[in-house]
């Protein structure tokens, strides 16, 4: 049995969201290590590069969460696609 077209839409799309927020994981791994790396050094005053860094990852977190959120949504929608409630008489 073939998947509708809107089915088959929103699986490529969940598809396409999972590798975005897979992106932004690396990402927010990578300035987080930064960081780590920057504290290691034995500094105890934030430089500007490290606030930017810290700013970053703020954002980059952010990212994610809303990341998440959305495909939380588009998963609920993809389910609803293919179990539709039951109306009740």
């Amino acid at each position: 049995m073939h998947k509708p077209a809107a089915q088959r839409q929103l699986v490529s799309q969940l598809k396409d969201e999972r590798s975005k927020l897979q992106d932004l994981v690396w990402e927010l791994d990578d300035v987080e290590r930064a960081i780590a790396d920057s504290d290691s050094d034995g500094v105890q005053t934030a430089t500007a590069q490290t606030k930017q860094m810290i700013q970053r990852r703020e954002r980059l977190e952010e990212a994610v969460l809303h990341q998440m959120i959305h495909i939380d949504h588009l998963e609920q929608r993809l389910e609803n696609l293919e179990y539709p409630p039951i109306n009740a008489a």
